[in-house]
């Protein structure tokens, strides 16, 4: 995983925020992310979007929480980052699995 972009206090809070479940679906297309991300001190779901590079590099982020369009970082961002980056993006861990293959084969 790429270091992160986001700042310590965020990243901990975004790790919080997965730890207790609160980051729920994932879409996604090639590098394009949307994740559901419920914040249980705002009680507000919010969908920050994230495009990353095949080696995990960030190249845009947002978020519409108020924190993010005046810090450029959030909890919601970082939570986002965490559970989508591991050891591989998830979209380069997708290319390779099982059922890639499966729907690339039914389309065929």
């Amino acid at each position: 995983m790429n270091q992160s972009p986001f700042n310590a206090n965020h990243l901990s809070k975004g790790d919080q925020l997965i730890q207790s479940g609160d980051v729920k679906s994932i879409v996604f297309s090639g590098g394009t992310y949307q994740v559901e991300v419920y914040d249980p001190n705002l009680s507000e779901t919010f969908w920050p979007f994230l495009q990353l590079g095949d080696e995990g590099e960030l190249k845009d982020a947002f978020c519409t929480c108020e924190m993010a369009e005046k810090d450029k970082s959030c909890p919601h961002l970082a939570a986002a980052f965490i559970k989508i980056s591991n050891e591989d993006p998830l979209h380069v861990r997708f290319r390779s699995s099982f059922w890639n293959e499966l729907c690339q084969m039914s389309f065929k």
